[in-house]
């Protein structure tokens, strides 16, 4: 039943824009032909068809808007503001085909994490794996354009071994800065990559042979889910080694998957 009304509307569609000769009607005219000369599989044909659908539902969407339901004489300055918002969330989730403009547009939030922490200590061939629990807490700034955007942070946070006994939660501020690749606005709305570097600074006494600064990299994937919430998910391991001077000998690697949430302003 659903293939049946999958043909149909492409033949509605077609037909409707048959006479602007439309170059998606024509791709899904030579797709059929091919798949009736047995050069394409089912699956193929299915697949391809449902990609051209949707372009063509989304191009009737908005040539279906006429500019006179437009009533922008009779608003006030904050109607203004509101229309102009409104607008650009339309342009947002009904772009052209060649460029998409994500969902949060330049903003300042704030940030959570909780992360499982994972360290693993080697020297002289021997390692052993020390575990804990971190949290943070700061403020973040996107800004960008297209499908690549910069996201820069600014967050404090305590890190806690879960194994030792008696260990005290250790305190933090970092800094960091980071990429983020928006997919297909259709397929996957909102949904991101990123990738970034960052530093962080011991806010603790300072212990000969441990280094009180270092760098690290990460990445992940996340989503917007509207214009206040992004959520996200992500791995990060350091880059420096935290040993130094008497226990240069001694390396530290450490891992940490963690999960954060943004609110913004």
């Amino acid at each position: 039943m659903k293939k049946i009304l999958l043909f149909l509307l492409v033949f509605i569609l077609c037909s409707n824009l048959n006479a602007q000769e439309d170059p998606l009607v024509e791709k899904i005219k030579n797709i059929k032909e091919l798949y009736e000369m047995n050069v394409i599989s089912k699956k193929e044909y299915d697949s391809i068809t449902n990609i051209l659908v949707k372009d063509l539902l989304n191009k009737e969407s908005k040539s279906s808007i006429k500019p006179q339901e437009v009533n922008i004489s009779t608003s006030t300055p904050q109607n203004n503001s509101f229309d102009s918002k409104t607008l650009v969330n339309n342009d947002l989730i009904q772009n052209n085909e060649d460029e998409y403009i994500p969902f949060i547009e330049n903003s300042w939030g704030l940030s959570v994490g909780y992360s499982s922490v994972k360290e693993k200590l080697e020297a002289y061939g021997l390692s052993e794996t020390v575990e804990g629990n971190s949290w943070s807490i700061g403020f973040v700034n996107r800004w960008g354009d297209d499908n690549v955007k910069w996201q820069s942070s600014f967050s404090y946070g305590q890190t806690k071994a879960k194994d030792i006994q008696g260990a005290e939660a250790v305190a933090a501020v970092g800094v960091g800065i980071e990429s983020l690749i928006y997919l297909d606005p259709i397929a996957a709305p909102g949904l991101f990559f990123s990738i970034g570097i960052g530093a962080a600074s011991s806010l603790e006494e300072k212990i000969d042979g441990i280094k009180q600064f270092g760098f690290s990299i990460g990445g992940g994937l996340g989503i917007d889910i509207d214009e206040l919430f992004t959520i996200s998910a992500g791995y990060g391991t350091n880059l420096t080694n935290p040993y130094e001077g008497d226990l240069s000998d001694l390396k530290g690697k450490s891992g940490a998957f963690g999960l954060g949430v943004i609110l913004r302003f």
